[in-house]
């Protein structure tokens, strides 16, 4: 009977294992391909530093065209200075462009990304279990236990040692004899007390 549940409980674990692995499988797909269509790689560690990177290419954009609008003004920078400032003014717009279409498209699949990427770690660990608790099955089918445990080799006795049955019989008579006594006495007190009682009636 026993055996019979755990072979049953062991194929059970072994389905539920395969359908697991699927799952788990098309879980991975998907949330690879939402890393790669939204750049979330770690939601956890990834955040701070694009928004760090949009903001600081910000930033640069707009403290390289301040520094373009005074100097184009002043008639002793030379052309070249100015274009050279121009065209770095222009390289932070581009970057501030990427940086803005990044953290948007960041932002956008955020919640998928960390909702998939936890859905994912659920079902791993959930395999783990699974597949340690199938293992410790099959150990323990594999392993044949005898449901009687011998712990000493029973020996025939080869003549009676307790109880005695000349110690019972003869406590038993002496027993007996003492109840036999005492209701003697206590009968003959009972009588002398009932003739004492009767003199002094006459």
């Amino acid at each position: 009977m026993i055996r019979t549940t755990q072979a049953n409980l062991i194929k059970a674990y072994e389905v539920n294992i395969e359908e697991k692995n699927k799952t788990l499988y098309n879980i991975g797909d998907s949330l690879s391909r939402l890393r790669q269509t939204y750049g979330v790689i770690d939601p956890e560690k990834q955040t701070e530093a694009i928004t760090k990177s949009a903001v600081d290419a910000e930033a640069n954009f707009y403290r390289s065209r301040a520094k373009y609008d005074i100097l184009k003004k002043n008639a002793n920078i030379s052309a070249d200075t100015i274009a050279q400032l121009e065209a770095t003014m222009r390289g932070y717009e581009e970057e501030m462009k990427k940086g803005g279409e990044m953290l948007k498209r960041y932002n956008l699949g955020f919640n998928s990304v960390s909702a998939m990427k936890e859905f994912y770690e659920q079902e791993r660990d959930q395999l783990s279990r699974d597949k340690q608790r199938f293992l410790q099955l099959r150990i323990a089918y594999g392993t044949k236990i005898s449901a009687i445990h011998l712990v000493e080799d029973a020996r025939v006795p080869i003549m009676k040692s307790r109880p005695k049955r000349s110690i019972i019989i003869g406590s038993a008579l002496l027993i007996s004899l003492l109840f036999s006594v005492i209701g003697v006495l206590l009968f003959e007190n009972y009588k002398n007390l009932s003739l004492q009682h009767a003199h002094e009636a006459a």
